[in-house]
């Protein structure tokens, strides 16, 4: 028996009764001479079928009479029963749990090895397969599989029935000022960021970073007595939590899969903790939500709808410096490598089984990631021999007249840098001071663009396209994050190479015209002398 879509850790075949099968004319199986594998099995069996089937008949059926009755049962009746056969609680009484028995009806065992298990039933019958509860405890991303109850008639292949919360974590992907001068970041969230630390106009004002935090709940949640969930965040390093975020952290959504009915989640600054940062990371946010399952049911949300739900929440990470919020520039002006962006991550903590006896322990998600990067503008300012030159001033500014950088000056090497740009921003090079004796040049417009992976989730690669040169005076490259701009100066008057040619066509056509004079003057002076 092939076990199909499974996980790492071991799953049992727990046979429940041998038989012959025919098939009928509509190709439906039929077991026929059905044995209980087992007492202990048979005991289970009885006491769940009477639960299900509501006849005292079974307290005295015979096996082929369970069988029969096993097979009668509707397909969620049918799932309802092997999980209770699985745990062995029947009714509110606890019999043989059969998923965590070593009885001599668990006639096979494996683990999942890229996503597939191997059982070997020694004959054909029905059998369960069920998750070992002892392997599932601690597998991160693991949650037991609900009972499987499956005929085998021969070659099987079956598929587990497992679902895993899964986490995912956002970052904001702009910055804006609303027109009050509120901070605005509700502009969509994604896998990865460039941060455009300018885009409000005053840099001191941006202070924060705004992640959101989504968990995919399992459709089978309304199937189990209860689903805690319990979030994990971490900041990127150098960003903390404000003082007062434990306090104003009160509710968090439930959102239905359409997004067309949401449930608060509501809780004390008691469920919230916050660990100040260490090891070089940020600080640490754990938010307990309790028992989400019990929140949507005390909303009215039947088990059957519970399918599709997911817990959301948005929350801030600050710059904070000496316990005053700083400038969040500084600490992503520092990241000068598409290798090192600023990593914030999450995972939950989730009840990985189905079966009421398994409920006490707890698993964590896959952690997920949400990457922030910015990237750098390096002139290198030369002269017409390639030669560093030094006395120019740049200002950098945005499309829009935002002021990234102002009267910059070149250092002795005729270099200086931005920092904090941003991907499909137009930015303008200005010259605001020409080194003596050389000639200035026009504005220079440029845009990045940033190459995001297959995945989603890491910025490859950035490139650089010149959009506006009128002095054709400058080259781009790129070194990892940083655009690297080489802006020629040649030696002349200081004015742009463009006014330059103005002036020259000026002169020129001055010089036209006095030829022109010249000739009109000599042609008249000859025809004065001829008529003497």
């Amino acid at each position: 028996m092939t076990v199909t879509s499974a996980q790492t850790h071991t799953y049992k075949l727990i046979k429940l009764f041998d038989g012959t099968f025919t098939t009928d004319a509509e190709g439906r199986l039929h077991m026929g001479d059905a044995r209980v594998s087992d007492e202990a099995v048979a005991k289970v069996l009885r006491n769940t079928l009477n639960t299900y089937a509501h006849d005292p008949k079974w307290e005295t059926a015979t096996d082929q009479q369970l069988a029969d009755g096993v097979a009668s049962l509707s397909e969620d009746e049918m799932q309802a029963f092997a999980n209770s056969v699985a745990a062995g609680n029947v009714g509110g009484e606890n019999y043989t749990p059969l998923a965590s028995s070593t009885g001599s009806y668990v006639v096979g065992t494996a683990a999942g090895q890229s996503g597939t298990a191997t059982l070997t039933a020694p004959s054909d019958g029905y059998y369960l397969i069920v998750s070992d509860p002892s392997s599932v405890w601690g597998k991160v991303g693991e949650s037991g599989t609900q009972a499987v109850l499956t005929p085998v008639d021969g070659d099987t292949a079956v598929a587990t029935k497992t679902e895993v919360p899964v986490l995912v974590k956002t970052v904001a992907d702009n910055f804006a000022h609303d027109p009050d001068g509120r901070e605005d970041w509700d502009k969509g969230f994604t896998k990865v960021s460039d941060f455009d630390i300018h885009n409000a106009g005053d840099v001191a004002n941006v202070k924060d970073v705004r992640y959101k935090v989504e968990v995919s709940l399992p459709d089978i949640m309304g199937d189990m007595d209860s689903y805690p969930v319990t979030v994990h965040s971490t900041l990127g390093s150098g960003l903390k939590f404000g003082p007062n975020a434990k306090e104003s952290w009160v509710s968090a959504t439930l959102v239905n899969g359409d997004g067309s009915k949401t449930v608060p989640i509501q809780f004390s600054s008691d469920n919230v903790s916050i660990t100040n940062a260490v090891d070089g990371v940020g600080d640490e946010m754990v938010l307990d939500f309790g028992d989400v399952r019990k929140v949507l049911a005390d909303a009215g949300v039947t088990p059957s709808e519970m399918g599709g739900y997911h817990i959301e929440y948005v929350y801030n990470g600050s710059r904070i410096i000496d316990g005053a919020e700083g400038n969040l520039g500084a600490l992503l002006g520092s990241r000068t490598s598409l290798a090192d962006p600023l990593v914030s991550t999450a995972y939950a903590t989730y009840k990985p089984y189905t079966y009421g006896f398994m409920g006490g322990e707890t698993n964590k998600t896959v952690e997920d990631q949400a990457k922030l990067y910015s990237y750098s503008l390096k002139v290198d300012k030369v002269d017409g021999d390639a030669e560093a030159l030094k006395g120019a001033k740049f200002t950098l500014t945005e499309a829009d007249g935002t002021v990234v950088g102002k009267d910059i000056t070149a250092a002795d090497d005729g270099t200086f840098t931005f920092t904090g740009l941003d991907s499909g921003v137009e930015y303008t090079l200005t010259e605001t001071t020409v080194p003596a004796g050389h000639k200035a040049i026009d504005p220079i417009k440029f845009k990045i663009a940033a190459t995001v992976s297959a995945e989603g989730d890491a910025v490859t690669a950035i490139s650089a396209t010149e959009t506006a040169d009128p002095s054709n005076a400058a080259t781009f490259t790129v070194d990892d994050a940083t655009v690297v701009a080489t802006v020629v100066n040649l030696s002349g008057p200081e004015m742009p190479v463009t006014g330059m040619a103005g002036i020259a066509g000026g002169i020129l056509a001055g010089g036209v015209l006095i030829a022109v004079s010249g000739v009109k003057l000599a042609r008249a002076k000859k025809d004065s002398e001829d008529s003497e």
